[in-house]
Formats: C-alpha cells, structure tokens, sequence
C-alpha cells in the first residue's frame, strides 16, 4: 500500500510503526501530477490550500484524495471537492484523527471495500493495542455479511462498536439497538417479529424490529439475558432469514444483520443450560472483545479530551487531575469516566482548568 503525501502531516512517520506501507512525499504548495503518475499510490493526502491547483488538474485522482482542512477553507473552495474526494478532515483536525483513518483504511482496502469508508466514522477512541485491535476487527468484520458478538463489561462501549461495524457494512437500512433486559416474555415476540391485528386483545398491526431493521442492522444488546424460549425464536430466524409475526401464517424474508453483545459469559450459561448451546455457536462465528478501562488506562487522556471536545468545552486537565483519574479503577468503565468529567467540567465553573478537587467518583 502506497501513499502520498503532498503535505507537511507528522502522520507519515508514525504509520510506518503499525502498517505495512510505502509513503512517497512531496512537501510542496504545488501538487506534483507527474510524481504522483510516476509512483501511482493507492492514496494521495494533501492539504486544502492546494484545491485550486488540483480542480486545474483534469486527471486528478478525486477518488483516492484525503483532502486535510486549513485555516482559509471556505464553502466555495472547498464545496466542489466534497463529493467527489474520498475524506475531508475540517480544519482543527488532529493527527491522532487522520492517523486512525488510515489504519482503518488499510485494513478495509486489504478486504475490497473501500467504498464503506467513504462516510463511515469509526467512534471508537483510543491508542492502546486493545483499541487497535478492536479498530481492526471493525474494519474486517464490517463489510462480511455475518452475525458478529461483542464481549464487555457493561459501559464499554459495545454498542459504539456495534455502530461502527453497522457503518462499515454498507448496508443502506437503519441501525436498530434493544437491550434483551427489556424484552418482556408476554410481548417478547410481538416486539421481535411484530403482530397483525386480531392476534390478542388489542393488538393492531405493529412493525417487529427485525422489519424495522430490514437491509440494516439489528443490535440485541446484553443477549445473554434473553429468555430460553425467545433463544429458541432468534435461532430459527438466524437459520431461516424469515420471521412470522403474531397472527400471521404468512412468513417473511428479512435481510437483516444481527450483532450481538453481553457482559456474561455465555459459554459458562451453555454448561449450566441457561443459554441455549446451538444459538451459541451460531453467534460465536465473529468475536470482539473489548477490554474494561482498568485494563487500558492508556485510553483514558484521549477519552478526557474526545468527551470534553463533544460539548466544546475548551479547558485542559491538570496533571494531579490526569493522575486522580489514572489511579481509579473505573468499575462503570467509559460510562462511568463521561459522566465523571462532565460532572468535574461544571464544577470547575469560571476556572480555567480542570483540577483534581473538580473530579468526585459515585
């Protein structure tokens, strides 16, 4: 894989550590159409300042162009570009960003789908290697047309990933998350596979999530907390791709993804015959495991500065605060680290950084 960069991005020394790739520059105010033709890599990063220069080039590679924000990006220069490059990264963009990108663009390219890319975000924050790997697996899982698990403790982001791998696939249907906490027994089915009127008392014709996420994604969030006979109804719809809805004697065909996720070990629920051992291995074809923050604390300045940047609050941590916050264990994970700093933001009030007395765990 070899790219190009037309631009003075730290990024290029850094990827060389993590993916196997050739980079060619050419740090110049002037994209060079002749070096690039000479070297023709996969993909060309530059530098917006440059895009009146490049729409006078008649066979610029628009499609392979990571076009890199500057500070005199306007709407007129930079919209004729916008549909047809491949990414734009806004001006205030950090490296960290374009670096993550890259990867992810890597491992996508390696699988033939470079088209996913195009719109999709990753969401899922971090540098350590657990991050990376996970980054990876996303890239690889999401465009494969397979039922994929996630493996976390409760507040680890599982249904980010989730997110990630629905944007990945290219599927053009809805992303659909339900926690299997809140499926009650008595309308479990009902609100799987939907109803036709007449089928109970009160009942009308209602859309079942699986119809809801038909050409999408469903996300059946903490599946190890599903009943034994709603486990018998999913097996069947796993097997078949068809559901029928209550009252109905008509099946339908669904071409919905299923991802699933928990925090149980459901292989443990297997042995004890709490979890049905078919359904098991009919989802365990996929895996990805995402670590507690205990296990990561590396992640947890990135995640501070992501979650602070969300609600454009512009202060910075102090070290003891950074340290307070590397020496908790974090038994709500990356729930429990949001909610500290946005409570440690507004206690900081009209102070210019956030200290260590603004950071209270409950």
């Amino acid at each position: 894989m070899t790219l190009y960069f037309s631009t003075h991005s730290s990024t290029y020394h850094l990827l060389r550590s993590f993916i196997p790739v050739s980079i060619q520059t050419h740090f110049s105010k002037k994209f060079s159409l002749s070096e690039y033709l000479e070297l023709n890599p996969i993909y060309v990063i530059t530098e917006s300042f440059d895009t009146e220069n490049i729409l006078e080039i008649p066979d610029f590679p628009y499609e392979k162009c990571i076009l890199l924000g500057s500070k005199s990006d306007t709407l007129q220069n930079i919209f004729p570009l916008m549909d047809k490059i491949l990414k734009y990264f806004p001006y205030g963009y950090n490296e960290e960003e374009v670096f993550r990108y890259l990867i992810q663009l890597y491992y996508v390219q390696k699988k033939g789908s470079i088209k996913s890319l195009k719109n999709a975000d990753m969401n899922i924050i971090g540098s350590s290697d657990c991050i990376q790997k996970v980054n990876r697996d996303i890239a690889q899982y999401g465009p494969v047309d397979e039922t994929v698990t996630i493996l976390g403790e409760t507040g680890t982001g599982k249904e980010l990933i989730a997110l990630a791998l629905h944007k990945y696939s290219g599927y053009s249907g809805e992303f659909v998350p339900k926690s299997c906490c809140n499926l009650q027994e008595s309308i479990m089915e009902s609100d799987l596979f939907g109803s036709r009127r007449g089928a109970f008392t009160d009942s009308i014709n209602r859309i079942g999530l699986f119809e809801k996420a038909i050409n999408g994604t469903l996300f059946l969030d903490e599946i190890g907390d599903m009943s034994l006979t709603a486990q018998s109804k999913l097996l069947r719809v796993v097997e078949t791709k068809t559901i029928n809805p209550v009252g109905s004697t008509d099946f339908k065909s669904v071409n919905t993804r299923i991802i699933t996720a928990t925090s149980r070990d459901l292989k443990s629920m297997v042995k004890k015959g709490t979890f049905r051992e078919d359904l098991y291995y009919r989802l365990n074809t996929l895996i990805i495991n995402i670590a507690p923050l205990r296990h990561r604390k590396e992640d947890i300045p990135l995640l501070c500065h992501y979650f602070l940047d969300k609600k454009k609050i512009k202060k910075n941590l102090t070290l003891k605060a950074f340290n307070k916050l590397l020496d908790y264990n974090w038994p709500g994970n990356i729930r429990e680290l949001k909610s500290t700093i946005s409570r440690a933001a507004i206690r900081s009030g009209y102070e210019d950084e956030i200290c260590e007395k603004h950071i209270i765990f409950h």
